[in-house]
């Protein structure tokens, strides 16, 4: 299977509704797979991780079911998710979903679908994850840019313009934002130990794994893995261009440079 697990296909592309390529980490993919997914009557909703509405620099795990629901929730959220947490939405619901989570999610999933479990998880959508950090690490860089978590009214993990960066905006209209490459530090001092021994980098137990594709802007690589993959990408919301495996690699092994 080689450094990038099982795939039918390698590419690089972006939603080509501007709204949702800039409202995305990179390119809007995800968001307009999911878009077109429900636009499609493939699934009912999706499990993903947005922001709390009363709690703005806290996630929680929501089912989205519009494309309104989509873009509220898009963009990077670089902060561990309780895996109870994940389980106790899909409990509640039996319609049709797709998933939208780290390798680490995916896999203990699909054990449970082993044995009869989640049955209505149709999709799953990997997002790439080298390690993540705990909340405590959010909680760092408030207390860095010298703001209460009480006036805050915004938080983002990929805010502003491309790459994008940490970004706060308070009640008080103030604005803090450090640079992507901030998290390079950040990560080396939060880092949990199972995070250092995940073989898992590109979540190769999804349909479909999605990350930054460096060197194309505002962009994703897609890894298209199943033929369920194959239907999701089946889409007219976003354009493809299909890449070579050493270009992939390239690009992963540039991934640190970016911002800097």
């Amino acid at each position: 299977m080689g450094h990038l697990g099982s795939y039918k296909g390698l590419n690089v592309g972006y939603s080509l509704d501007n709204k949702v390529r800039d409202s995305g980490a990179s390119g809007g993919v995800v968001s307009s797979l999911l878009i077109n997914a429900l636009k499609k009557n493939l699934i009912d909703g999706a499990v993903v991780v947005g922001m709390d509405d009363k709690y703005p620099w806290k996630i929680k795990v929501k089912i989205a079911r519009t494309k309104k629901d989509i873009l509220d929730v898009a963009g990077s959220k670089y902060t561990l998710v309780s895996i109870k947490d994940i389980l106790d939405v899909i409990d509640m619901d039996n319609t049709r979903l797709a998933f939208v989570g780290l390798p680490c999610n995916i896999n203990i999933i699909k054990n449970f679908q082993k044995k009869g479990k989640y049955k209505n998880i149709k999709f799953f959508i990997g997002l790439f994850c080298g390690y993540n950090m705990p909340h405590k690490a959010t909680e760092f860089l408030i207390k860095k840019a010298r703001i209460n978590k009480e006036d805050i009214v915004k938080l983002e993990y990929r805010g502003g313009k491309y790459p994008g960066g940490f970004l706060i905006k308070t009640k008080q209209g103030k604005t803090k934002f450090f640079p992507k490459y901030y998290y390079d530090i950040v990560n080396l001092i939060f880092v949990p130990k199972g995070c250092l021994v995940c073989k898992d980098y590109m979540s190769e137990l999804a349909d479909v794994s999605v990350g930054d594709s460096w060197g194309y802007k505002n962009s994703s690589l897609v890894i298209i893995r199943t033929k369920a993959g194959e239907k999701l990408v089946r889409n007219n919301l976003i354009k493809l261009k299909p890449i070579s495996e050493k270009e992939v690699l390239k690009m992963r092994s540039e991934e640190r440079r970016v911002g800097k």
